[in-house]
């Protein structure tokens, strides 16, 4: 791997669900693996509540998929691997929670 791109987002709310996202961009058609973790999470009132951080969405710009984009929603995986990738989202949603969600890109 030569890069790693990291950075995090918090969330609170006391209804919900809510969804916060983080975009990444110009990564220019690079194979990558991306990577959303839950760091932190605190359901200190009521239920439901939950936690959910995922890989959301990815838009590709060379190879087979070129223009192509995908969203796998919420419950979609936290960790996958985009060939070509050029544009890509996090997502963290929260529902009567706190949570903090860590984001990683390895470039191969």
């Amino acid at each position: 791997m030569r890069a790693l791109y990291q950075t995090s987002a918090w969330a609170i709310t006391g209804g919900g669900p809510f969804m916060y996202t983080v975009g990444f961009s110009g990564l220019g058609g690079q194979n990558v693996t991306a990577e959303a973790s839950l760091s932190k999470f605190v359901g200190a009132w009521g239920d439901p509540r939950h936690a959910k951080a995922t890989v959301w969405h990815a838009s590709y710009s060379g190879g087979p998929l070129s223009g192509m984009s995908q969203n796998w929603g919420i419950d979609g995986s936290p960790i996958r691997y985009l060939p070509n990738l050029n544009y890509m989202t996090f997502a963290l949603e929260v529902q009567r929670a706190y949570a903090w969600m860590t984001c990683k890109i390895y470039v191969h």
